[in-house]
């Protein structure tokens, strides 16, 4: 049997995680230039963790979460997004719905693509 010791599976997870920050990374630059360029490199990184950690706290487990929120909220921002996540919050207890972490960032990040579109064009009408 093939035992993975306590710092083996730390090493393991820190390249991981390395790897999917610099890919992170280099798409906000690709989506984003602007930001990325006027917060540099060193906060893109602090931004990427920050929001990665508020992911995990809502639940979100799996990249394809963790990407979806990340990009959200750069470009969104926090502050706007903690909005959205109290409303989604909100809304789920007063229909009394139970979801996984999964679901929960794809309401956010659905009512962020409301408000990003909104922003675009007001004529969408107010938000609900």
């Amino acid at each position: 049997m093939f035992l993975v010791r306590v710092e083996q599976s730390l090493a393991l997870r820190a390249v991981y995680l390395e790897d999917f920050e610099e890919r992170t990374a280099r798409n906000l630059l690709q989506w984003f230039p602007a930001e990325y360029n006027r917060i540099g490199e060193a906060g893109v990184r602090e931004r990427i963790s920050a929001s990665a950690r508020r992911a995990q706290e809502l639940g979100a487990v799996t990249e394809a979460d963790l990407g979806k929120y990340i990009v959200m909220e750069f470009a969104l921002g926090d502050v706007v997004m903690c909005e959205l996540v109290a409303s989604v919050r909100e809304l789920r207890r007063a229909r009394d719905a139970s979801c996984t972490g999964s679901m929960f960032i794809e309401a956010v990040c659905r009512a962020g693509i409301v408000r990003l579109e909104r922003e675009r064009d007001p004529s969408l009408g107010a938000e609900d």
